[in-house]
């Protein structure tokens, strides 16, 4: 009875072992199989590059036999976007336009190759003028959209709410409607976009700006009554819109209007207190307007400008401004009187330089905001070199001239006024003589003004009042031993040291 039981045990190992072998055989019969496979892949896309690169050799060779053929260019632009080739889709892309018009779908491709193969704010210019060849060919509503789309989201200027911007968007909002706005099935989605942008702009706008806020909503009334005027197929889904959007605009009017009486009692309760001088009471009804209202500008000036008046202790007065500048920080003046206040507590460099440096990371309503930050800055810096502050904070005249550096790099593409930006380099080339004793470095600063604003300095120059500050100017230059005869710069300097 033993030897089955012993026959059966010594078969169950073998049975094991088979299995074992036959399962290693098969991982090897399958493992070949999976290489296999991965080749086969392989070889599958450089099949189908190579076929790709041979179809775009005969299509070129097709073009230059005959370059009218509207068909074989859109094979081979076809091919070169799926081999991936953008430099050579886009000759083609131009090549082909330059002889038939693109349909709208090729132009919507192009285009969004390029944005993607050429990411930047260098590639803006390049793809407005994509969009720009293509809303000419053809009516498309579809085209149009993504215009918009693609400005709205790239364009800096655009997506910052800038003035230069909002005016670049409504230009062209404008030439869409003109195009498009009239087509019925399509034209909606142009009007929708445009409100949407309106809408948006709303809402940047400080909520104690009752005016600016009335004057944009009547804007985006006026665009729902223009649409109502044409054809328009979802006739029916824009009027239930424009309903809600009433209604919603009534609520905010009434809550905007209640708040308005509200701030109005603040003011009568503060102009009480001011009659008693109590400065504790004064403070804390201050800051329970603020609680109330903490992003109204004037609210904080009135305030900040009281504590500068009226309290000593200069912690005080600073953490207001801190607080000021971090509720309102789109007010370019609270900036600057924040760094005046700094000044006279007699902050410390490091202090005053992050915050100028916080200041101009800010987005202000006008670039002249940012020249009186700049000035500001560059009065505090002057005072300390002249005074004893400067032996212990370090500071040196070579702090000053970096900031008029970074101001007139700063502005000098974005500063419309050029009396302003005239006013900045006079200021700059006095201080480069008074403080930097050094004329060459005063020439250098009006050299450079006149490669941006030549023609008006030229203007000065014919401007017969000038004669005599000439002639007296001269005279003080043999004074001071400058030869200054002969250029448009010599001309300015010498009207400086009439001046002095």
């Amino acid at each position: 009875m033993e030897e089955p039981e012993a026959l059966d045990a010594a078969i169950e190992p073998a049975e094991e072992d088979s299995h074992g072998i036959e399962d290693e055989k098969m991982e090897e019969v399958l493992s070949p199989g999976s290489d296999t496979e991965s080749d086969s892949d392989t070889d599958s896309d450089s099949d189908d590059e190579n076929e790709t690169k041979a179809q775009i050799e005969a299509l070129e060779a097709e073009l230059h036999n005959n370059s009218f053929n509207y068909e074989t260019h859109a094979q081979y632009i076809k091919a070169l976007r799926k081999h991936g080739d953008i430099e050579k889709q886009r000759l083609a892309g131009e090549s082909m336009s330059s002889l038939f018009p693109l349909s709208p779908e090729m132009w919507q491709e192009w285009a969004k190759d390029e944005v993607t193969m050429r990411p930047g704010n260098k590639a803006i210019s390049e793809v407005e003028g994509i969009y720009e060849s293509g809303v000419t060919d053809y009516l498309s509503v579809s085209l149009w959209c993504d215009y918009l789309d693609f400005v709205l989201e790239y364009d800096p200027s655009v997506r910052e709410c800038s003035a230069s911007g909002v005016s670049k968007a409504r230009n062209l909002f404008e030439r869409a409607l003109t195009a498009a706005g009239l087509h019925v099935t399509e034209g909606h989605k142009i009007w929708e976009m445009y409100r949407e942008f309106e809408q948006a702009i709303f809402l940047t706008i400080p909520e104690i700006d009752h005016q600016a806020k009335e004057k944009k909503i009547q804007r985006i009334r006026n665009l729902y009554h223009r649409q109502f005027s044409v054809p328009n197929a979802e006739l029916e889904s824009t009027l239930l819109a424009y309903k809600a959007w009433e209604a919603n605009t009534e609520e905010l009017i009434s809550k905007e209007e209640l708040d308005s009486e509200k701030f109005q009692s603040f003011t009568t309760y503060l102009k009480f207190e001011h009659s008693f001088r109590d400065p504790a009471r004064i403070q804390i009804l201050y800051e329970r307007a603020i609680a109330k209202f903490p992003v109204s500008a004037d609210l904080w000036v009135e305030y900040t400008q009281y504590l500068d008046k009226t309290f000593k202790i200069a912690r005080i007065v600073r953490e207001t401004y801190h607080r000021t500048t971090r509720n309102c920080s789109w007010v370019g003046d609270l900036w600057v009187h924040y760094l005046l206040s700094l000044e006279r507590s007699r902050c410390s460099e490091e202090e005053l330089s992050t915050v100028f440096e916080r200041a101009l990371q800010c987005t202000f309503s006008s670039y002249e905001e940012y020249l009186n930050i700049f000035l500001t800055r560059v009065d505090g810096l002057r005072c300390r070199i002249s005074s004893a502050v400067q032996a212990e904070d370090g500071d040196s005249y070579a702090s000053i001239r970096d900031v008029f550096q970074r101001a007139s790099e700063y502005l000098a593409q974005n500063l419309n006024d050029e009396e302003s930006f005239i006013r900045l380099h006079s200021y700059w080339s006095r201080l480069e003589i008074t403080l930097g004793k050094d004329l060459i470095a005063a020439h250098g600063v009006w050299e450079s003004l006149l490669k941006i604003h030549g023609a008006v300095l030229e203007a000065w120059q014919g401007d017969a009042t000038l004669g005599n500050l000439l002639e007296q100017g001269l005279r003080i230059s043999a004074i001071h031993g400058y030869d200054l005869r002969g250029s448009m710069v010599r001309l300015m300097i010498l009207i400086f040291l009439f001046k002095r």
